[in-house]
């Protein structure tokens, strides 16, 4: 089952009746303040009251765009304290163009004493933070808020990037009665927009208008905009669960791109394309095509003194891949273009995810070998959408390489991986591969099974009511990545991590944390404390190391449970049982296999020692919305039987 979204172009539309909803910030009713609940959603936190956007042109040494937001927020538990905390991001291109937020209100208000007291912010506590070369965000909080305060703020954002309009999410993480956005657009331009998650808008209305903001010197022709009027209402909180891409994949929103451009002095132009004009369009970009050719001379002389000659094609890759990953290092940045020549890269020995995978692809089109980009979307980018083609839909640029045994997928930015694994926030649908006049695709998930094994040799001592031993944390492919990433390798952090999970932690060591193609392993011994309930023990065979809830909670799901990756999980226990203690209950042995899954367990007890074994496998990366009850279902056998106790109690 596909996510429901609409396309439509903005002239094509004519409906009418359309509400104007929102008051001026500052001024709200008695019966609003008071109210203590929603009736519509009487469980929320909070209640989103109304959320309204007004973007429209206005000329200033040309036209730009100028986008209002207000909103008004009722806050009714405490745990929705949390939307006062106002976060406002706003993007800068490096090349001087940035949008700007001004004219910033905010209120809180309180119903104190049969009537409203209205706090504002104090404008002092509004301050701006940098979130990387590309992003700032605007931060502030609203006063006194309590539990049936409302909050309201207004802000303004400028913008000259005329390619996008400012999109607008009609969802939210809580539940919202009034959603509107208004969009006024100049007939020199002309945008398509996608609406995600909807059949249809609750109310619609387009006109046009005299364009107020026109500099009468800048033509002798009144300028009309075209006017559109979006609206939903009621509209649930977005549950997001784990296991999911992008929230802007599944939230219901509408998105606006520039399709074409009409000129004042006549003639017009096509933005909107298709994807093999823009994979040549990156071909003869001087930041990506250009940057490719250009890295042909100093990719050559680096492969020149590799020494290649006589190995295979994968011992080829594998060294070339290797040298990147030793020669340069990624600045943390996603680009879907350079940011600097070659020589600078050469000469920083740093760079963004296209500059070292460009240069990459030189160095295999060096040795000989057919090598070819391939941009794609980040998990946390969202989807590309294959009848949507614009080129800022990508923000990634991979290696594809092609050997007798096929295609292989190449990156030179994480170290923590195989020479022939991508990223995992790579792992996204689709890639399309950067040749000339071409459009073609290449499948980005993986067919790997990513295990993570745990084992334990366990004493239960209960004159200290602890159970104390070895422990062993073997890892492979992507959570070997994700462990060798998240624990590391130092001895201390690691003894932090799982004090949690293990108790007092020591003697802690690590094996192949630099072997990449080995398994990640951590060893050390611990000692936990053993629940007692009047004589009896109670023993968790394997601790507090499994997943102790289910992360599939909603009732069903309209969007698919993504995985990323294959994934084996293995829990085996054996646990040394003193003298004069016996085995009165635990779990029976259970096993479950079909096509989406296979889950075992079995608890065995002989010559004074409980042997315990846990595993699952998910055998598919990504689970269809039809299959979710099902594998609901068995997240929860799996947390029922990795935790269940085994009972222990003298024998008389």
């Amino acid at each position: 089952m596909k996510t429901k979204i609409l396309i439509y172009t903005l002239l094509l539309l004519t409906f009418s009746g359309f509400s104007q909803t929102t008051d001026a910030p500052g001024g709200i009713e008695n019966s609003v303040v008071a109210a203590t609940e929603i009736d519509q959603f009487p469980d929320a936190e909070a209640v989103v009251l109304f959320d309204k956007g007004v973007s429209q042109f206005y000329e200033n040494e040309g036209f730009k765009i100028s986008f209002t937001r207000t909103r008004r927020i009722k806050i009714l538990k405490k745990s929705g304290y949390k939307w006062a905390d106002i976060v406002i991001p706003f993007y800068s291109d490096g090349y001087g163009k940035t949008e700007v937020i001004k004219n910033i209100k905010a209120y809180t208000y309180n119903y104190e004493d049969g009537s409203v007291v209205t706090t504002p912010v104090n404008p002092e506590s509004i301050y701006r933070e940098k979130i990387n070369d590309y992003w700032n965000k605007m931060v502030f909080a609203l006063p006194q808020v309590k539990e049936g305060s409302v909050i309201e703020y207004q802000y303004e954002l400028e913008t000259p990037f005329l390619f996008n309009l400012p999109d607008w999410e009609f969802q939210s993480r809580i539940p919202t009665l009034i959603s509107e956005y208004e969009v006024g657009i100049l007939p020199y331009y002309e945008y398509v927009y996608i609406a995600q998650g909807m059949k249809g808008f609750a109310k619609f209305n387009q006109f046009d208008r005299r364009f107020s903001s026109q500099n009468i010197g800048y033509s002798a022709v009144e300028i009309r905009e075209n006017v559109f009027q979006f609206g939903m209402e009621n509209i649930p909180a977005f549950e997001s669960e784990d296991y999911i891409t992008s929230i802007d994949d599944y939230i219901m929103k509408i998105d606006f791109q520039l399709s074409k451009i009409n000129f004042i002095q006549g003639g017009s132009r096509e933005i909107m394309s298709n994807f093999s004009d823009i994979s040549t369009a990156f071909i003869e970009h001087d930041s990506y095509g250009k940057f490719l050719k250009k890295s042909g001379k100093k990719a050559a002389e680096q492969v020149e003194g590799m020494n290649l000659a006589g190995k295979t094609d994968a011992e080829k890759i594998k060294k070339i891949v290797g040298h990147m990953k030793e020669s340069y290092n990624w600045n943390g940045q996603n680009r879907r273009y350079t940011s600097q020549s070659v020589k600078e890269f050469i000469n920083n020995k740093k760079g963004n995810s296209s500059e070292l995978n460009l240069f990459l692809t030189a160095m295999l089109r060096a040795a000989e070998m057919e090598s070819h980009p391939v941009l794609l979307s980040t998990r946390s980018n969202g989807k590309i959408r294959g009848d949507y083609p614009f080129e800022s839909s990508f923000n990634y640029t991979l290696s594809l390489v092609t050997t007798e045994n096929g295609n292989i997928l190449l990156d030179a930015t994480d170290s923590f991986l195989k020479f022939d694994r991508i990223p995992s926030n790579c792992i996204n649908e689709k890639g399309l591969i950067v040749r000339k006049n071409s459009e073609e695709w290449i499948d980005l998930r993986s067919d790997v099974i990513s295990t993570e094994s745990y084992f334990y040799d366990l004493e239960f001592k209960p004159d200290e009511g602890s159970l104390s031993g070895s422990y062993e944390i073997k890892s492979t492919e992507y959570h070997g990545r994700i462990n060798r990433s998240g624990i590391g390798n130092n001895v201390e952090g690691i003894a932090n991590y799982f004090d949690s999970k293990a108790g007092e932690i020591n003697n802690v060591v690590t094996e192949n944390y630099a072997d990449i193609d080995s398994p990640f392993i951590i060893r050390f011994e611990g000692k936990s404390e053993v629940e007692k309930i009047g004589n009896q023990y109670y023993i968790l065979p394997f601790g507090n190391f499994p997943v102790k809830e289910n992360p599939l909670k909603a009732k069903d799901r309209s969007y698919p449970v993504d995985m990323v990756f294959k994934s084996h999980k293995e829990f085996v226990s054996s646990i040394e049982i003193p003298e004069g203690y016996k085995v009165t209950d635990y779990f029976k042995p259970y096993t479950l296999e079909n096509e989406l899954i296979e889950i075992r367990y079995s608890v065995n007890v002989e010559d004074k020692k409980i042997v315990s074994r846990g595993s699952y496998v998910f055998k598919k990366d990504i689970y269809q919305p039809s299959e979710y009850s099902r594998l609901k279902y068995y997240f929860n056998e799996i947390v029922k039987l990795n935790t269940s106790p085994i009972t222990l109690e003298k024998s008389n």
